[in-house]
């Protein structure tokens, strides 16, 4: 079952305006919904926008929007619902109210290919439309000023094109672009004469049909694109020109080349008579061949260059086999090769090192002796090699100033230890009178002052509070010895003799 409720518009539309038709189905089960206007189907796309929604289980509503509606929209308009139980149909007509639709069109023709110009004359900014499709500049479509430009057409832009100032149609043009016929073109030159022998022969010439080419199921063209006429052909022998000169048979030494001609014959059953040959041949490279060298056979080993240690040996070869001659390349790579040998180990001989600078004088007044040394490093003697020749020291004399008698003190030792172990004892130390300068003869010198010093000193007595313990050990154990005292320092004893850090003892 189904039914249509249907909501028009109640007055004539005005161009620009938005115009909606409405169509509410009560159907079961769901129909399907097309739109119509004078009865071709309409889709959405730039101006039209349909819609439809299923609002329950028996109802459906389809909406058909027309934006900016023109007066190339009025028709007749219908809704057709269609389910399995059958179609049901609502339709209203529309009218615009336009006061453009009474602007003329303009007829254009042209042919597909051409180009055309229209115009346009407006006070402000215009758009161009081509079956109510708006365009936009390209490659096809050029717009100049207020002018559209069409180039490169087809058939298939053929159409009304309207000229439009906001929503006002300035001007009309319905262009017709029709196929091109094909046309033929003027005739090309006539071929050579042809034929076998000489006597009558056939010459041809063509033309194309593309004066213009057909197009867009255009009309082919009409009559022969070939036509052919006899022709004289004359008796005649005579050469072609000749070809270049090929490949020399040798890059040196003497080689030969040749080069050809053909004998172009018109009767006579097909002899030549041109005088003259069709070959040519000369010489060509006569220059000496280069020879690059080639490296003879190595010769035996040498002997070696020692007769102990480490030598070489050595082997040759000659650029003669054969040798460069006629500007060819010497051989490449060396002459010679060489490989190490060796004999028993050679005999180093000493050679002495550098002198070391001389010593300081013997003496610091008077006469006498300094010295320098050597050392036989430079090698050292080895392998039964002979040790240096000569001293490894030199001396000689020097001479300082006169020497006096008066003495001076050395400095002070340090104070030696305290002579009792505990309680008071006494320290002393000590100095010696020495010449001021070293001298050569023993004199007596003599200083003023004492040569010794002595003061009083006190060790604090320690008292031991363990009594002495018995320790017995294995041989290879470790035993360790404890001694804990208020205050002062520690000494152990040995046997009455005092202990020292040794290798198996720490203290």
């Amino acid at each position: 079952s189904s039914g249509i409720n249907a909501e028009w518009p109640l007055r004539p539309g005005e161009v620009g305006d938005r115009v909606q038709f409405v169509c509410r189905i009560h159907a079961q089960p769901k129909p399907s919904v097309i739109w119509m206007r004078n009865s071709e189907e309409v889709v959405s796309g730039n101006k039209s926008v349909i819609t439809t929604k299923t609002m329950d289980e028996t109802t459906t509503v389809s909406k058909l929007v027309i934006e900016s509606v023109e007066s190339e929209d009025e028709g007749m308009y219908v809704c057709l619902a269609t389910n399995v139980a059958g179609s049901n149909i609502e339709n209203a007509a529309l009218t615009v109210n336009d006061p453009n639709k009474d602007i003329p069109v303009t007829s254009v023709s042209i042919l597909e290919g051409d180009s055309v110009t229209l115009a346009c004359v407006a006070a402000g900014p215009v758009t161009w439309n081509l079956d109510q499709v708006p365009l936009s500049p390209g490659s096809r479509f050029v717009f100049v000023e207020n002018n559209l430009v069409i180039s490169d057409s087809t058939i298939y832009i053929s159409g009304i094109y309207t000229c439009k100032e906001d929503t006002i149609n300035r001007k009309r043009y319905d262009v017709k672009i029709t196929a091109v016929n094909g046309g033929l073109s003027d005739w090309d030159t006539w071929s050579p004469c042809v034929g076998v022998g000489c006597g009558v022969g056939q010459k041809t010439r063509t033309r194309q049909c593309n004066s213009p080419t057909p197009s867009s199921n255009g009309v082919d063209c009409v009559g022969d694109l070939t036509e052919k006429d006899e022709c004289d052909i004359p008796c005649r022998s005579e050469w072609s020109d000749w070809t270049q000169w090929n490949g020399c048979s040798a890059d040196c030494g003497g080689g030969y080349q040749s080069r050809n001609r053909v004998c172009i014959t018109q009767g006579n059953n097909g002899t030549c008579t041109a005088p003259g040959s069709g070959t040519e041949v000369r010489n060509c490279n006569t220059k000496p061949c280069s020879v690059n060298g080639q490296w003879s056979d190595y010769s035996a080993w040498s002997d070696c260059s020692v007769t102990c240690g480490d030598g070489v040996r050595t082997r040759t070869k000659t650029c003669d086999n054969p040798a460069p001659a006629a500007g060819g390349n010497y051989c490449e790579g060396q002459g010679s090769e060489t490989k190490t040998c060796s004999g028993p180990v050679c005999p180093t001989h000493g050679n002495w090192g550098e002198w070391s600078g001389w010593s300081s004088c013997s003496v610091d007044c008077g006469k006498g002796v300094k010295s320098r040394e050597r050392v036989c490093d430079n090698p050292e003697a080895s392998d039964g090699g002979d040790p240096c020749a000569g001293s490894a020291m030199e001396f000689d004399e020097c001479i300082k100033p006169d020497c006096d008698e008066e003495g001076k003190f050395t400095e002070w030792s340090d104070w030696t230890e305290c002579h009792s172990e505990c309680g008071a004892g006494t320290q002393s130390r000590a100095r010696e009178c020495v010449a001021k300068k070293k001298r050569t003869q023993d004199s007596d010198v003599t200083c003023a002052g004492q040569l010794s010093q002595f003061r009083v000193c006190d060790n604090e007595c320690v008292e031991i509070t363990s009594a002495p313990e018995s320790i017995f050990l294995n041989k290879g154990e470790t035993a360790i010895l404890e001694c804990e005292v208020s205050d002062g320092e520690v000494i152990w004893y040995k046997g009455g003799e005092e202990l020292f850090e040794e290798e198996n003892v720490r203290i």
